[in-house]
């Protein structure tokens, strides 16, 4: 009797604690799988692996999407061409029963963007002329001190690129002549349907320094190697500010190459 009782515990045992015992040979089929990746782009392709317990003697995999469609592998490699989001099914046999494992939404498949460089030299873009908002418009050779920057923006749906040029100068004591120039200039549009990914060199260059002569002058750039050259007239031999002659305040601004990257939509 003793013996019996020890068979029929040990049947039990195998028939409905399987999961304790972890004999596969005994043991109905429990499905499951996995993938080295599960987010791909168009046509690239998924590996995928079984993971089932209980020995399995037989694999029938379905692959919505993918393809083939369907695979008796036990570890398929499938192809997926088109965007999108798949359910992956497999379901195994052993000895004993089958088993089937769903995942909804296991693989997403992203649409292949088309991107390219571009590269492009915008300007130069000379006599800037500033506009007089103080003092007499003289500066008699007190400085003037001055500020001028060039930085890029993208707008208008990721379709355009703009840079704007700043200069300001304003003397170094009374009366305080001071004259500031804003001009926004538009130095590139992206194709018909295109968009643009990002900028790739620098997005600004900045400089300043005190005007002790009367002469052109051309300042370190800082901050980037968005400009090549900056060209400043500050003080002259005649009235500085605000008439826009040979005698005035005014910038000239020489760009080095930028390189940006743009997308099909």
């Amino acid at each position: 009797m003793k013996h019996i009782l020890l068979l029929i515990g040990f049947g039990f045992l195998l028939g409905g604690c399987c999961s304790l015992l972890r004999i596969p040979k005994y043991c109905r089929p429990d499905a499951d799988f996995n993938s080295d990746k599960t987010r791909i782009f168009e046509n690239e392709s998924v590996q995928f692996m079984d993971q089932s317990y209980g020995d399995p003697e037989s694999w029938n995999w379905t692959f919505q999407g993918g393809s083939p469609t369907s695979s008796s592998d036990k570890n398929p490699r499938i192809n997926y061409t088109t965007a999108g989001t798949y359910p992956v099914s497999l379901t195994i046999r052993n000895r004993h029963s089958t088993d089937t494992e769903d995942k909804s939404s296991f693989i997403v498949v992203i649409e292949q963007i088309t991107c390219r460089e571009e590269t492009f030299t915008p300007g130069p873009y000379t006599r800037k002329c500033a506009t007089h908002i103080g003092g007499d418009r003289e500066y008699n050779g007190h400085g003037p001190d001055v500020q001028a920057s060039a930085k890029l923006r993208v707008e208008n749906n990721n379709s355009e690129i703009w840079v704007d040029l700043y200069l300001h100068q304003k003397e170094t004591r009374s009366d305080w002549t001071e004259c500031l120039g804003n001009w926004p200039e538009l130095i590139y549009t992206a194709p018909s349907n295109w968009e643009i990914q990002n900028i790739i060199t620098d997005m600004s260059s900045t400089t300043s320094y005190r005007d002790t002569d009367h002469d052109l002058d051309v300042p370190t750039v800082m901050g980037g190697r968005l400009v090549n050259r900056f060209e400043i007239m500050g003080d002259t031999g005649g009235n500085d500010v605000g008439n826009c002659t040979d005698d005035d305040a005014y910038l000239n601004v020489y760009f080095n190459a930028i390189r940006v990257n743009i997308c099909e939509r």
